[in-house]
């Protein structure tokens, strides 16, 4: 019985550490979807984020890409900052910086293979850190 209870314990802290890719496919109508491919792609290309988080407001699925996006870009630039004020006198956290900005680039990519295979996902992690809900 104790091992029982182990492995149920093992299970729920799996379980706690979880990488959550929630599927939001079905909350949109495939006519939504493929009228908004374009917008949302261009969603997850840095500062063009805002072009469809402001022009596109009708479809729900170019708003739930935007809003990635726009995050996205947030973060973009928080991190952009960074590197450019300590790239002279802290280069460990201009480089710790610059890494986190190849991995945002890395999202944005992913972002947009969700859209061109026409699902709506979160990206992960940034729906606990996100600017934008």
């Amino acid at each position: 019985m104790r091992e029982e209870d182990n492995n149920n314990n093992g299970n729920q802290n799996n379980q706690d550490y979880k990488i959550d890719f929630e599927d939001h496919t079905k909350e949109f109508t495939q006519e939504e979807i493929k009228s908004g491919k374009v917008m949302s792609i261009l969603a997850y290309m840095s500062i063009l984020s805002l072009i469809p988080f402001f022009m596109e407001k009708k479809n729900k699925y170019v708003v739930f890409n935007a809003k990635q996006g726009l995050n996205l870009f947030i973060y973009e630039a928080i991190l952009y900052m960074i590197d450019s004020i300590t790239a002279s006198f802290m280069p460990a956290l201009s480089f710790i910086a610059y890494f986190f900005e190849l991995l945002l680039i890395v999202y944005s990519l992913v972002g947009i293979i969700y859209v061109v295979s026409n699902q709506a996902r979160e990206l992960p992690f940034l729906k606990r850190i996100s600017f934008i809900k």
